[in-house]
């Protein structure tokens, strides 16, 4: 099911690469386009911040997601954000590298977008079971000398290993981790808001080329 999640956002590159080409051929500049797809991806991490992670006893114990599967949009737009800034900016690159450097420019840029997205995966799944494994030391109910079979700890780390582990927790305790699981996920899409910000940052501080001989 978890799988499916991934259709969205892989519509979404196909599509905003497709659209980027076609635009740019009729529209050569590639800076402001970029800078617009950023603030379409922001805002798409923004609304995943706000509406992903609401307390699931707020809905009678289920997601916004779960509820509304329109929410999958969220993804959508990112991947578009993403299909279209990756297009957009391959064209800058090429623009502005020299023809005698094209294969080392190339080289670079994918070597680039592959380094980011190694250090963004492990950097977002180490933030995330930092946060939730502290969250849920603050949360459960502490070990008890008469009840052997509840050590927290032990406990804890069955949660962290196997996704599927506090669906054997009492319905309280189950919908503990839940809320701190969303509590923790929200930093997630507040990193990569962050991440885009800079890259708007970095993209206003490099001027606009139109190509080497």
């Amino acid at each position: 099911m978890a799988a499916l999640y991934m259709l969205p956002t892989s519509c979404g590159v196909a599509v905003g690469g497709l659209v980027s080409g076609i635009i740019l051929t009729r529209y050569p500049r590639y800076k402001l386009p970029t800078l617009t797809f950023i603030a379409v991806g922001i805002a798409a991490y923004l609304g995943i911040a706000l509406r992903w992670t609401r307390s699931p006893d707020d809905n009678g114990g289920v997601s916004d997601l779960q509820r509304h599967p329109s929410e999958l949009l969220y993804l959508f737009m990112v991947g578009v954000s993403f299909g279209w800034t990756m297009s957009v900016q391959f064209v800058g690159m090429t623009r502005s590298t020299p023809r005698r450097f094209s294969a080392e420019g190339v080289t670079a840029y994918y070597l680039a977008q592959q380094v980011g997205c190694v250090i963004g995966t492990n950097a977002a799944a180490k933030l995330l079971w930092n946060v939730f494994r502290e969250n849920l030391q603050n949360v459960l109910p502490p070990s008890r000398e008469d009840d052997p079979e509840w050590n927290k700890n032990e406990i804890i780390e069955e949660i962290i290993k196997d996704s599927r582990f506090y669906q054997k927790l009492p319905k309280s305790i189950s919908l503990i981790v839940r809320k701190a699981y969303l509590s923790a996920f929200r930093y997630i899409p507040i990193l990569s808001i962050c991440v885009y910000a800079a890259a708007i940052g970095v993209q206003l501080l490099l001027p606009e080329t139109y190509g080497y001989e």
